[in-house]
């Protein structure tokens, strides 16, 4: 009894369900053991909760053990425990599994849903593996699925990232000819896909067509453009990208900033390296690894280590010790070096 209340399995499963959400595994699995021990006992939905927080958390024989249980007690093993397990396998790069788990699904009668075949299109693309990710689309194609933004955010990426920014682009014309506006991710998907291979000006005629069809350019695309323009020199460029991300009050990353500090340290101009650094360190971004790799390596190169010094004084003043070893370790290295 709780609080005069007898807990039925409804009531279990909103409680369970709220741990796994919050990440509280340990405290679902103690209500899952008090439902047995009270003689409640846990539905499909019970165990679907605990499974998706396995899943989610790389603990994929726990997950396992959960479906043989299911399967003892005859629960119906659903598209929802299917889908579960294959986001599970997929994320953990098991692609094996995750498609004959697909298979096993179809064979039980439950025919894949959209959900099935994006997760399945993500782990394909993220190995490397996009002639196999085009079969399976074709296959999600002609179970009427898979002609959605986020199927093609999908297909677009992977393009993108295989250099193959002419079969993104028809894949972008596609879904137009289909009525589906792309949308922020597939815009900044492209302009990176673009600017990786030097068509800054191309990219820079996409960001205005966004702008055009009123999807709002984030961090992410301006990010992109900046290390477009960057890579090509063309530092003036830079600035008047950061001043429009200024006027709209978008805010520069950690990833922004390591952009422009590689092209200054490529430039060997280490002042403006260090003033972004503090530039950082005023809009409480804080610098982490590879931005104090990239001060760093200029420093080392330079034998400006005194450069160096001073903003880890700054840094530490401002608690950032880590950075102060990192520095001194630095400076023993480029001791070594010399």
């Amino acid at each position: 009894m709780y609080c005069g209340v007898s807990p039925d399995v409804h009531l279990f499963n909103v409680a369970i369900n709220a741990f796994c959400k919050g990440g509280r595994i340990k405290d679902a699995l103690g209500l899952f053991t008090q439902m047995e021990e009270l003689g409640v006992a846990p539905n499909a939905f019970s165990y679907n909760s605990i499974i998706h927080a396995f899943c989610k958390n790389g603990k994929l024989e726990e997950a396992g053990n959960l479906v043989k249980e299911m399967l003892q007690r005859n629960l119906v093993i659903c598209r929802i425990t299917y889908n579960t397990l294959i986001f599970g396998f997929c994320r953990q790069g098991n692609l094996e599994v995750g498609l004959k788990l697909k298979e096993d699904m179809i064979k039980q009668g439950i025919q894949p849903s959209n959900h099935t075949y994006i997760a399945l299109l993500h782990g394909l693309c993220n190995t490397g593996k996009l002639e196999e990710a085009i079969k399976l689309w074709d296959e999600c194609k002609r179970s009427g699925l898979g002609e959605d933004v986020y199927t093609y955010g999908v297909m677009i990426n992977a393009y993108c990232k295989n250099g193959n920014i002419v079969a993104a682009l028809r894949l972008q014309d596609d879904m137009r000819s289909r009525c589906i506006p792309p949308t922020s991710f597939i815009y900044g998907t492209l302009i990176h896909g673009m600017c990786k291979l030097g068509l800054v000006e191309d990219a820079q005629s996409l960001f205005e067509e966004m702008r055009k069809k009123g999807v709002l350019p984030d961090v992410v695309c301006y990010t992109a453009l900046i290390d477009g323009y960057s890579k090509l020199g063309q530092m003036e460029k830079v600035r008047r990208v950061l001043q429009e991300i200024a006027s709209f009050n978008i805010h520069p990353n950690k990833i922004t900033y390591i952009v422009i500090m590689d092209r200054h340290l490529k430039l060997g101009d280490m002042k403006e390296t260090a003033k972004l650094l503090y530039e950082m360190d005023e809009k409480g971004i804080f610098p982490d690894n590879i931005n104090y790799n990239v001060f760093m390596k200029g420093n080392c190169k330079d034998g400006n280590m005194e450069e160096a010094f001073q903003v880890c004084d700054h840094m530490s003043s401002n608690g950032l010790f880590e950075m102060e070893n990192r520095l001194r370790n630095n400076r023993r290295a480029c001791f070594v070096v010399e």
